[in-house]
């Protein structure tokens, strides 16, 4: 076995059993979450409906909750299979070995060992934490690393094949995709090799097929996800890291780049700053953040690196030293993520547990968890799987489309964080607030309102939830013990 291929499987091995150990340790600590997001069961449960012939989240209710083509569908073998969420981690770790791999293959064409070493561990470093979110984004981070990468072969030869099919998946897997493989396929183009343009122009007309097949489903050319998240991308501007981080790229690729003796680096990382980080929103991750970092770098170091420049390599124990520097930046990001884990999973279970209660058609703004397993329609009060509620959000004014449509499918009751609504429509009752706590801290994760929807069904609700099995998990509150106001008097907290 050569050296460079016992390195990359010791990487690969190292980021596996890393992210394997974060994902255990989550899972033991919070007693059975999978996840640290609401999203990937979201995704788990079309995928299970897909296989039931089915397009929505929940049975009955059509709509289309993902703003990926081509995710669900790695998920639906699993489905088939019954794997449930095991099966997400499967696609999962081999994303990740998939985003290793690709990180590989970016850092082993630049000779300068220690921006080499500092470009792998910046990337695998962030891989890590990702895996836990059980999400797409893995395989995102690999497809817009390989594609980009593949800009260094351009010296020799044209884009490899892995290179072309990076571009034309990566924007079917996420929308934001387009700001990586366009620029890729432009920059081969511009280099003589046009075949990029043609990657490209299937995913665009891949695209446009998914977004018409949304408008003939939904009346809507994108699908709930994305429209919802829509007003939020201004907001996440208003955050730290992107403004500086656009500046940065402004900075070093209008100053820098025409100094560079390797402009294909430099393209490199601009494709991969540029893609993740303007089309991209702040996370609770921050897995934009360190592609600027490694961007930064490797800008640097091409724009004042000649061909003929000579170096010597740095000792083993520099690259260590660098290396573990670099490990001890994200170890904030590897704690947070069980952290996350266990104080979602209180609030995931108390909605898994009043549906469970009820056995009735059911509305929530946390629709994965609740959908998830569902017999019954799950209204969503978000409306990304809904499509009257979400135009009533669009429209400005949801009350009415969230009581329209909990009538139409017969929901007994509605739950939510508490203060959600503002308002409720006309005719709810407030029958309990419900406290998930973090595992036996017993720590408030938050409070959790349940109405029922008519005042014929207060008994009904009240009574499924004396009933349901909320020892050690949660405690519980009904109005008449508390002497909570009524809900017309309740604001938004």
């Amino acid at each position: 076995m050569s050296a460079p291929t016992s390195h990359f499987l010791g990487l690969a091995a190292g980021t596996a059993l890393a992210a394997a150990l974060l994902v255990a340790i989550g899972f033991a600590w919070t007693g059975g979450a999978y996840f640290s997001l609401d999203d990937p069961y979201i995704h788990l449960a079309f995928a299970d409906q897909l296989v039931k012939g089915h397009i929505g989240a929940s049975p009955e209710i059509p709509s289309v909750p993902v703003s990926s083509p081509v995710w669900p569908l790695l998920l639906v073998p699993g489905s088939l299979l019954g794997l449930g969420p095991a099966g997400v981690w499967l696609v999962v770790f081999g994303c990740l070995l998939l985003a290793t791999r690709a990180a590989w293959v970016a850092a082993e064409r630049i000779d300068a060992p220690t921006v080499q070493t500092a470009l792998l561990f910046v990337l695998a470093g962030n891989l890590v934490p990702l895996t836990t979110e059980g999400m797409e984004h893995l395989l995102q981070v690999g497809l817009a690393l390989a594609a980009a990468a593949s800009v260094l072969h351009l010296d020799r030869e044209r884009l490899p094949w892995w290179g072309l099919a990076s571009i034309a998946l990566l924007p079917l897997l996420r929308f934001e995709g387009l700001g990586v493989a366009g620029l890729v396929a432009v920059y081969a183009a511009w280099r003589g090799d046009r075949r990029g343009l043609g990657a490209l122009a299937f995913a665009i007309a891949g695209l446009a097929a998914f977004c018409g097949a949304v408008h003939a489903y939904t009346g809507h050319w994108l699908p709930g996800s994305v429209l919802s998240k829509l007003d939020t991308i201004p907001a996440a501007w208003q955050t730290p890291e992107h403004p500086w981080v656009l500046a940065l790229w402004l900075v070093v690729l209008l100053g820098l780049l025409p100094l560079g003796g390797r402009p294909d680096l430099a393209a490199l990382a601009s494709a991969v700053a540029l893609g993740h980080l303007v089309f991209g929103r702040a996370s609770n991750h921050d897995r934009y953040v360190p592609y600027a970092l490694a961007a930064a770098a490797v800008w640097l170091w091409a724009s004042f690196h000649t061909p003929h420049e000579t170096r010597e390599a740095p000792s083993r124990t520099i690259k260590l030293v660098v290396a573990l520097l670099l490990t001890l930046v994200h170890i904030p990001a590897w704690v947070a993520q069980p952290v996350m884990m266990r104080r979602t999973h209180a609030l995931h279970r108390t909605l898994q547990l009043v549906r469970d209660a009820v056995d009735a058609p059911i509305g929530t703004h946390d629709i994965g968890m609740a959908s998830l397993g569902a017999t019954h329609p799950v209204v969503d009060l978000l409306g990304l799987s809904n499509v009257p509620v979400l135009d009533g959000w669009l429209a400005g004014d949801p009350l009415p489309a969230i009581a329209s449509e909990m009538t139409r499918y017969d929901a007994v009751l509605a739950i939510g964080t508490d203060g959600f609504f503002g308002e409720i429509p006309e005719g709810w009752t407030l029958v309990a607030m419900l406290e998930p706590v973090d595992g036996e801290s017993e720590e408030l994760v938050t409070r959790v309102a349940v109405y029922a929807t008519r005042e014929d069904r207060v008994a009904q609700v009240h009574d499924a939830l004396e009933r349901a099995p909320l020892d050690g998990l949660r405690r519980v509150a009904f109005v008449e013990d508390q002497g909570l106001p009524p809900p017309a008097t309740r604001s938004r907290r």
